[in-house]
């Protein structure tokens, strides 16, 4: 998959992001599987470098197969600025994803790097030392 398919999804308040509207810009775009405490652990590490991100201009959103309001709820609890978006299963589908995902995606839309592997302390540092690599 050079390029990234479209995407259309609604965001933790009930307000659709097309993918066409990110056009141009770098961005972060995690698959996050469920709301267990991993995921849950996850989301926090991705929010502890989004100022760092949107310094940059590099939004990160978390995609989740998860209603709206169950995301809602989860970003008002953990206090999330990320952009966290409902999955009805086409994004899970289009993007070959079942499991915990994490893509880099350039400004023409093509993805630099891709992480598959579990969660683990070294995930989301890795993410960000590659961002500043690619930013060089």
């Amino acid at each position: 998959m050079d390029k990234i398919p479209q995407f259309r999804l609604k965001d933790e308040n009930g307000e659709i992001l097309i993918s066409s509207f990110l056009e141009g810009m770098r961005m972060i775009i995690a698959y996050v599987p469920d709301l267990g405490d991993d995921s849950v652990m996850e989301l926090q590490e991705l929010d502890s470098i989004y100022q760092k991100l949107m310094i940059r201009n590099i939004p990160i959103l978390a995609v989740m197969p998860v209603p709206t309001e169950d995301l809602k709820d989860l970003m008002d609890r953990e206090g999330l600025r990320i952009k966290l978006l409902s999955d009805d299963g086409s994004f899970a589908e289009s993007f070959g994803v079942k499991d915990r995902t994490t893509f880099f995606i350039g400004r023409e839309s093509e993805i630099i790097a891709q992480w598959d592997t579990p969660y683990n302390s070294a995930y989301v540092p890795g993410i960000y030392d590659k961002v500043k690599s690619v930013l060089k």
